[in-house]
């Protein structure tokens, strides 16, 4: 097993989280000695852990957006990830942008969420589970990436699949792409 066993950028941003956690427990132990009535009342009590989570998150946004510039030398400004509804596996009225499947329909992200990448349509575009592994592997020919349409995507989106992805496929299929197959 490797020495992060959830990435490098996890490792070095639990301290950090680690430090807010620790703050928010000592500054809520302290309000609660000082004031105990105040801190029996649990919504506020959820407001501050609520604020304490909200800080973790903004400190995984601007790793993910520092992992991406130091990575692949692209700043891409990151917003805080947020579920859109109906934008998880399986979504119905949406079909494949390559092939036109919609029985199996993922939402891919142009910008990996790993990397920063919001969970909102504006950074996800719908790709059955076969062009959706392609996509991720850098597989697709060069006709199929052709097919993606980019059109009502984030600006930041547009620039990942261009520098990022498009060299991705690039570099695939200037290798070409194994399609002679002998039943020999």
């Amino acid at each position: 097993m490797g020495k992060y066993i959830y990435g490098k950028a996890h490792h070095n941003k639990f301290p950090l989280k680690k430090k807010v956690f620790e703050c928010f427990a000592k500054y809520m132990e302290e309000m609660t000695r000082v004031n105990s009535s105040t801190f029996s009342d649990h919504r506020i009590n959820n407001l501050f852990v609520d604020l304490r989570n909200e800080i973790c998150s903004l400190i995984d946004e601007i790793y993910q957006e520092i992992k991406v510039e130091l990575k692949h030398n692209v700043k891409i400004e990151s917003s805080l990830r947020k579920r859109v509804f109906g934008l998880q596996d399986g979504v119905t009225g949406k079909n494949c942008q390559i092939c036109g499947e919609s029985r199996a329909v993922n939402m891919c992200h142009i910008i990996p969420r790993e990397e920063g990448g919001a969970d909102l349509e504006e950074n996800l575009i719908p790709l059955c589970p076969n062009h959706h592994y392609l996509f991720d592997q850098a597989r697709l020919t060069k006709e199929e990436f052709g097919k993606i349409i980019l059109s009502d995507k984030n600006p930041d989106a547009i620039e990942y699949f261009e520098k990022i992805h498009k060299k991705r496929h690039e570099n695939f299929w200037s290798c070409g792409p194994s399609t002679d197959v002998s039943l020999t």
